[in-house]
């Protein structure tokens, strides 16, 4: 019986380090998305489509190619890197990422995905919240089913990768990144929801969409740990509407039906209970509105607060 288990994230894994012979994903198609998704890009995007003005980047930061690490480099630089006896659980275990645009990175994604990062400041693949989990924790990543602008709700017959519960997502789930990567996950890490959020999908459909994630997951991988991350906060800050935090005052963005990311993150949590399933609050993670780059899009520092949070709920707890 499968263990899952949920990790509260929005807006879902990795030691970049064990990516060696990762294939960097081919040219990548995007197709237009409402605001959370004007960051998509393609890997075959010329230069001057790169500078469009809300992925510019400095002179200096394009001038300087030679510094994005590849898997080869993380190799390097994570061999000499010492796992913490605490993560014992978790060291040498594979691990698997279904996801938005929030955890995509050039050349880590499937063939003809949509992706976001590298995006402003986040422009190596080690700043990623995933690739932090997994070096603060001694995994290494499996795969990364993430696309830019897809959604939990959608057809299961999808063959573009888009929705999570498609036939191709979840396929692609199943495919490792490098050959000596094993014949499944150890670790499943889900978080999605932020578009369909933002796209106002019926609560209903959602709910259903993602009870169906989970039980496929359950059925294709049933010696993995499944753990959901509910959605980060959706910040406008010209129009969004006061919510208070532990820390503070967001405004957060609504949908056209006015509601906001935490009503999609309920419906997260009902369904995890309805599998057995533990919930991390990534939602509580402690992102405010200076660690966004657009208010959906976390940027370095969010990335580490992200990571450091997620990473501190699967050693230490709580899982609730």
């Amino acid at each position: 019986m499968i263990k899952i288990r949920l990790a509260a994230a929005a807006a879902v894994l990795i030691l970049a380090a064990e990516c060696t012979g990762c294939a960097a994903a081919a040219p990548v198609q995007s197709t237009p998305q409402s605001a959370p998704q004007d960051t998509q890009k393609t890997e075959q995007e010329s230069p001057a489509e790169e500078a469009a003005p809300q992925e510019q980047k400095s002179e200096q930061e394009e001038a300087a190619p030679q510094e994005q690490s590849t898997p080869q480099d993380a190799e390097q630089e994570g061999a000499a890197t010492e796992v913490p006896a605490e993560t014992a659980d978790y060291a040498g275990k594979s691990l698997t990422i279904i996801g938005d645009s929030i955890s995509t990175f050039s050349g880590f994604i499937p063939e003809g995905y949509a992706f976001t990062y590298p995006y402003e400041d986040l422009q190596d693949v080690s700043q990623t919240w995933w690739v932090q989990v997994c070096e603060q924790t001694g995994m290494s990543l499996y795969s990364n089913a993430s696309y830019s602008g897809g959604y939990v709700t959608g057809d299961t017959e999808d063959e573009t990768g888009i929705t999570a519960i498609g036939k191709r997502r979840l396929a692609d789930a199943a495919v490792p990144l490098r050959e000596s990567a094993g014949d499944s996950p150890d670790v499943i890490m889900i978080l999605a929801g932020t578009n369909d959020c933002w796209q106002a999908r019926e609560l209903s459909v959602f709910s259903d969409a993602y009870d169906y994630l989970l039980s496929q997951l359950s059925e294709r991988f049933p010696e993995a740990e499944i753990i959901c991350l509910t959605c980060l906060p959706m910040l406008d800050p010209d129009n969004g509407t006061p919510v208070t935090m532990p820390y503070g005052e967001l405004l957060m963005m609504q949908n056209q039906n006015g509601q906001d990311i935490t009503v999609y993150n309920d419906l997260i949590r009902e369904t995890a209970e309805k599998h057995g399933a533990a919930v991390i609050d990534a939602f509580n993670a402690g992102l405010e509105s200076g660690d966004y780059i657009d208010g959906v899009h976390p940027n370095v520092r969010g990335a580490e607060k992200l990571a450091q949070y997620i990473t501190d709920r699967l050693l230490t707890g709580p899982l609730t």
